[in-house]
């Protein structure tokens, strides 16, 4: 019966140890990564690419925009144009 109480003892105390072991192995592993990764975030740029789309779809907006404004422009003068024809065409060719 004592044999069995020794034996008993003796796989808690290991349980125990491999149970600490593990646990430590843990908690150093988990610390090492969390550095790990502080220190390579800190080098790469994690939102690099959705910067890099932001400010290539507001320069395709700008440049759009500009290209709309440009047109508009143009199809005022034209306009502005048209009406000065049809005036002159109106008062009459010695006007």
């Amino acid at each position: 019966m004592a044999e069995v109480r020794e034996h008993d003892a003796a796989i808690r105390r290991f349980s125990l140890a491999v149970t600490l072991i593990f646990g430590v192995g843990i908690v150093v592993i988990s610390y090492g990564g969390a550095r790990y990764y502080r220190r390579w975030s800190k080098v790469v740029d994690l939102l690099a690419g959705q910067r890099q789309r932001a400010t290539r779809l507001r320069t395709g907006y700008v440049n759009q925009r500009a290209n709309v404004s440009d047109v508009s422009e143009v199809a005022g003068i034209a306009m502005d144009q048209i009406a000065q024809a049809m005036e002159a065409r109106r008062r009459g060719p010695g006007s």
